[in-house]
């Protein structure tokens, strides 16, 4: 829910990058992407090293480009990459490049990095290093422990953190988890669960039965179950927050890509 994270970078197209069209070829903005990477990573302290020297590596999962208008040689291209706060094991980026002359948007992308050891076996859970550095810069209300998936759904242990911003102000001599962070919460775990982005286009039904807070629920299970795909790519999610004797919210709604 925190994604204000954000580096710039820019960059001038050198005559290595044109094609014969002159205009940047379009494997090249992946460079971009890249320069962008690392700067954000020094910045912030999850540079590719840091990452090494933690026992990981990051290799690039997924990519989605999209291109709106060409550069070309001797442009100064602004990059703008954003961290997008997500659930698992996953450093997920979305980038913005834009002509520094007129502010013209060049292109668009989101990354999505996943995590090995060493040897190249696939982290399922979030690397210690990961998780610290995310309760430091990254201070969410929750914080995912384990999850468990099937074809019909999903089942996520979470915890929820008593330090986070929002309690500030809901309440600080009493927090409460408000209503809205947790239907973010069970969209989020659901996101993962469909490897996508997700919008909620309209909620059938959301029951509120007990308070929410980090003093009477330090951990509790989301629970997901998730209709097939209609033609659209809506999907209808039944959704609940409980603990082993107690239902603490209940919600059904519509998620359409996006």
């Amino acid at each position: 829910m925190m994604e204000n994270l954000v580096e710039k970078v820019r960059v001038r197209v050198r005559f290595s990058e044109v094609d014969p069209l002159r205009m940047v070829w379009h494997g090249n903005y992946v460079k971009y992407l890249e320069d962008a990477r690392e700067a954000f990573g020094l910045r912030y302290g999850i540079s590719y090293m840091d990452i090494f020297n933690s026992g990981c590596y990051a290799p690039v999962f997924d990519m989605h480009l999209r291109f709106s208008k060409p550069a070309r040689l001797d442009d100064i291209l602004l990059v703008t990459i954003r961290y997008r706060h997500a659930v698992g094991a996953k450093l997920v980026f979305d980038y913005e490049i834009r002509r520094e002359s007129d502010g013209e948007l060049m292109l668009e992308a989101t990354t999505i990095q996943l995590f090995t050891n060493h040897d190249g076996v696939l982290e399922v859970s979030e690397p210690e290093f990961y998780r610290r550095w995310k309760r430091k810069l990254v201070p969410d209300f929750y914080s995912v422990l384990s999850s468990e998936k099937n074809d019909g759904g999903s089942v996520y242990r979470i915890s929820i953190n008593e330090g986070c911003s929002v309690y500030e102000g809901h309440f600080p001599q009493g927090p409460v988890s408000p209503g809205v962070c947790l239907v973010e919460m069970v969209k989020e775990c659901a996101e993962d669960t469909l490897g996508r982005p997700v919008s909620i286009a309209g909620i059938k039904r959301c029951r509120f039965s007990k308070l929410v807070s980090p003093g009477n629920v330090p951990q509790a299970d989301v629970v997901l179950s998730l209709s097939e795909p209609a033609p659209d790519g809506s999907v209808t999610l039944s959704g609940k927050i409980v603990t082993e004797d107690t239902e603490y919210m209940s919600i059904t709604c519509e998620l359409i890509p996006g």
